[in-house]
């Protein structure tokens, strides 16, 4: 089958299809840089087809060219295309590991460049707690509290809008998680009472909208005592 489709983009440069399945043949080979250049080809052939974009940056990433995967994800994105979580999380670790770009360079001096890509994928797709959680683990290892904060805040925002967190424990749960990681960063940086009180407030809707069918829970539970932790550090500090 290789041979066949190398036939066919020796007459025909431009047949995407036969580039793409080039790509996925090299690709099940482990013949990764023979890959790239199928899926690089099949783009310059069809540059408006985002699945071989996606595919390109997945294979570009895979072999250390980092910026390449970024453009093309952002590209894909700005187009109006989807925005590709699987490329997002491999850009994330690269820089989190501090890997090896193509050129010998260190991945970490690309956080800048994927924060701004996870910010762009959070905005294009705002409800799917996958892209904040890749968000997160990058912010909690490379960035401040602010940047993690704001990704929290964005994840539970997902949750919330995205699951049946009211009546499912599993989803409470992962809702549960994310409120209490916000409230440890509350209660370590917060410098003014409203603050806190935003944080309480939060909380409090929060064990409002579960109890109806969850108040047994333990995920209900966790945020009574989530809550009863915030009112103590509140009168304590304020």
């Amino acid at each position: 089958a290789m041979a066949d489709f190398r036939r066919v983009v020796s007459f025909d440069p431009l047949h995407y299809q036969a580039w793409s399945c080039l790509a996925s043949l090299f690709s099940r080979a482990k013949m990764k840089r023979e890959a790239l250049f199928a899926y690089r080809e099949a783009c310059r052939a069809r540059p408006d087809e985002y699945q071989l974009a996606i595919n390109a940056a997945r294979a570009a990433a895979d072999l250390g060219f980092f910026e390449e995967a970024i453009y093309r994800v952002r590209h894909v994105v700005e187009k109006g295309g989807p925005a590709d979580d699987q490329s997002a999380m491999l850009l994330a670790q690269a820089v989190v590991t501090n890997a090896k770009c193509s050129d010998g360079t260190d991945a970490k001096r690309l956080v800048p460049k994927v924060r701004g890509l996870l910010e762009l994928l959070c905005k294009a797709e705002p409800h799917d707690p996958t892209l904040w959680a890749t968000a997160i683990y990058l912010e909690r290892k490379c960035g401040s509290r602010p940047h993690l904060l704001a990704c929290l805040t964005g994840r539970l925002a997902a949750l919330r809008e995205s699951t049946r967190y009211t009546r499912d424990a599993e989803a409470l749960g992962n809702v549960s998680e994310c409120a209490a990681q916000i409230v440890e960063i509350r209660t370590e940086t917060a410098t003014v009472h409203s603050e806190m009180v935003e944080t309480a407030k939060m909380v409090d809707q929060l064990l409002y909208e579960a109890s109806e069918h969850l108040a047994s829970s333990p995920q209900c539970e966790e945020l009574r005592m989530l809550k009863a932790r915030l009112q103590r550090h509140i009168d304590d500090e304020y």
